[in-house]
């Protein structure tokens, strides 16, 4: 996957040009149908194993060909969440139309087709397809379904998915890399829902889709500081007494979650070499964890050595 964009991908393009920075950006693909005077600009920020971009431009068509795809198959699928504007998407025998708000799934592997009749944005994440953990069966049967809405997983997959568009404007390849996991998560967890079937023990226990969309909303806020018990159960409209119940099957507190998952963060922060000139600090102020002191207190009760011992012993030797 291209992960870098060209100096001219932060500024608006003329189409040949637009042209070829699309097609660095994503997988190769062709682009026509473009007016005279055409304007565009794609900018974009690794985020892990994935890669989110935000494309704004006039109308066009792109789209992904037999012949394309010989050029480079690398199995990766997108989502394209629609910001401003319509678009419709094409892959096999459907035909989605994307309003604002509305997102669909569509495969690199096979051709589809793009098109917008009027000026857009659009906000894409491209991920391997494996990540789904889904059959090609079920990935055919969910690509090219417009999916949005008012309610349920829908409407937190789109609020993840703009936290995500944050990271393209002010890039924090770290951030974006978990953020990028929690919206592959919940995404999979709303194409099971649109598939009517459930894959795994926790979707189908009682309140399974509320427990994700939680999960998914604790991980995208872990740097706030303020995160706690009554703000997610305000943010879900539930009582805490409600909240805490869905959690205690798990044999675990909110507040408990809270703090495993910012301790889990810090953990994997400390072992990123993007990340190895930040002071100990400043990886758990990232994870909502301003007191150092307290940092320091829990990480090492939690992993039996201090932050500080724990990037030590990660880091090659020499």
């Amino acid at each position: 996957m291209t992960t870098v964009l060209a100096p001219e991908a932060d500024r608006t393009l003329e189409f040949d040009t637009f042209a070829s920075t699309v097609s660095k950006a994503f997988v190769p693909l062709e682009t026509r149908d473009a007016a005279p005077g055409f304007r565009g600009r794609v900018r974009g920020v690794p985020a892990g194993s994935s890669h989110v971009s935000e494309v704004t431009a006039d109308a066009h068509t792109v789209q992904r060909t037999q012949r394309t795809i010989s050029t480079s198959d690398p199995g990766y699928l997108k989502v394209g969440l629609q910001v401003r504007g319509h678009g419709f998407v094409t892959q096999g025998d459907r035909l989605a139309c994307l309003r604002p708000g509305e997102l669909a799934l569509y495969d690199t592997a096979r051709p589809y087709r793009l098109r917008f009749d009027q000026s857009f944005e659009m906000l894409v994440l491209m991920f391997p397809r494996q990540l789904l953990r889904l059959s090609d069966g079920e990935l055919s049967s969910l690509t090219a379904r417009p999916m949005g809405g008012e309610s349920g997983l829908n409407t937190v997959a789109v609020q993840l998915l703009r936290r995500l568009s944050d990271k393209v404007t002010r890039p924090d390849p770290a951030v974006a890399a978990h953020l990028a996991d929690s919206a592959i998560e919940l995404l999979a967890a709303l194409f099971v829902e649109h598939l009517g079937r459930t894959p795994d023990v926790e979707l189908s226990r009682p309140h399974g889709a509320l427990r994700a969309r939680i999960g998914a909303f604790i991980e995208a806020n872990l740097c706030d500081p303020d995160l706690d018990v009554p703000t997610v159960a305000e943010a879900h409209h539930i009582s805490v007494r409600q909240l805490q119940k869905i959690f205690e099957g798990e044999h675990a507190t909110v507040s408990g979650w809270i703090r495993e998952r910012r301790l889990e963060r810090c953990r994997r922060d400390l072992t990123d070499p993007r990340l190895a000139h930040l002071p100990i600090s400043a990886v758990g102020a990232r994870a909502g964890l301003h007191d150092s002191a307290h940092f320091v207190r829990v990480f090492k009760a939690r992993y039996g050595v201090t932050p500080g011992a724990f990037r030590r012993s990660q880091q090659p030797c020499t």
